[in-house]
Order: structure tokens, then C-alpha cells, then sequence
């Protein structure tokens, strides 16, 4: 059941970010809108996107290293060295 009110709030929240993009696109062509009106829109905007992310990031599931895993380190071929020095070419150069 918490899954369906998940996806229809999900659903919800798409729609809601829609029309205030809508809303946010017109103020912004609009050269009579005041500067306030189109910060408010911007601020909306902005908190129903980061809800809708939230929203989808608890729907998605837990993030992987919640679950315990953790990603392993990738192996390089070279060394790792403390502190490179810049030795040019020219130095190994028998005349």
C-alpha cells in the first residue's frame, strides 16, 4: 500500500514541478513580472525539486553503502609514489 502513495505522490510531485516550471519559464519572459514574483517561483521550484528527489530516493531503496556494501578500490597498474619530480628528457641524453 505505501508503494502506490509512493508512486502517487511521486506522480504528484511531477506534475507540481511541472507547472511551476511552466509558471517559472513564463515570469521569466514576462517583462512586466516583478523580481520578487520570479524569486518566489525560483524558491518553489527549487523545494519541490529537491522533494521530488527525496521522494524518489526513498522509493529507489536504500543506498548501497546504508546496505553494508562498500565499493572496492580501484587497483592501478603503477605505484603510487609520494611526490613526483619533473625530470625533462633532455637530462638522459648521452652526447
Amino acid at each position: 500500500m505505501s508503494s502506490d502513495s509512493t508512486l502517487m505522490s511521486i506522480e504528484q510531485l511531477e506534475r507540481d514541478v511541472t507547472q511551476q516550471q511552466v509558471l517559472f519559464n513564463e515570469l521569466r519572459i514576462n517583462p512586466t513580472a516583478g523580481s520578487s514574483e520570479l524569486d518566489e517561483a525560483r524558491k518553489k521550484l527549487s523545494q519541490l525539486k529537491m522533494e521530488l528527489g527525496k521522494v524518489k530516493g526513498k522509493a529507489s531503496g536504500p543506498a548501497d553503502a546504508a546496505n553494508g556494501k562498500r565499493k572496492g578500490r580501484l587497483l592501478l597498474k603503477t605505484a603510487k609514489v609520494g611526490k613526483t619530480e619533473f625530470r625533462s628528457p633532455m637530462t638522459h641524453i648521452a652526447f
